[in-house]
């Protein structure tokens, strides 16, 4: 599946009303995900920082959208500039398979699959 595809099945899950379903679960798993860093083989010390730093940063924007839709204010990114923030961090700390990985649980609300390596 193409980024472009990726992005475009958020936006699309997002716009059909069940965002904070999809907000929570996506930060849950991404957290989920970050513990692999730490899990089994030691990666170097430099990859595995950069990766937590990049899932925490994604965490941020998704918690960002969570707290302004729960607070009932204005949301604080439009969908397509929230889907855009996030697969664009994603893409800089080459995190796009756990990010995919993340939605593609909250999305299907399944995880009988562990994070991607």
């Amino acid at each position: 599946m193409s980024l472009d595809d990726r992005q475009k099945r958020l936006a699309s899950a997002l716009d059909r009303g069940s965002s904070v379903a999809i907000l929570c679960g996506t930060a849950y798993w991404l957290a989920v995900s970050g513990r692999e860093v730490y899990r089994g083989p030691v990666p170097l010390a430099d990859v595995a920082l950069e990766r937590l730093k990049t899932l925490n940063e994604i965490q941020i924007i998704l918690t960002s959208q969570l707290k302004s839709e729960m607070e009932g204010g204005p949301a604080a990114y439009p969908t397509e500039a929230l889907v855009a923030a996030l697969f664009e961090r994603a893409v800089m700390g080459d995190c796009v398979s756990s990010l995919t990985w993340a939605v593609e649980r909250a999305v299907s609300a399944t995880a009988d699959e562990g994070p991607p390596s």
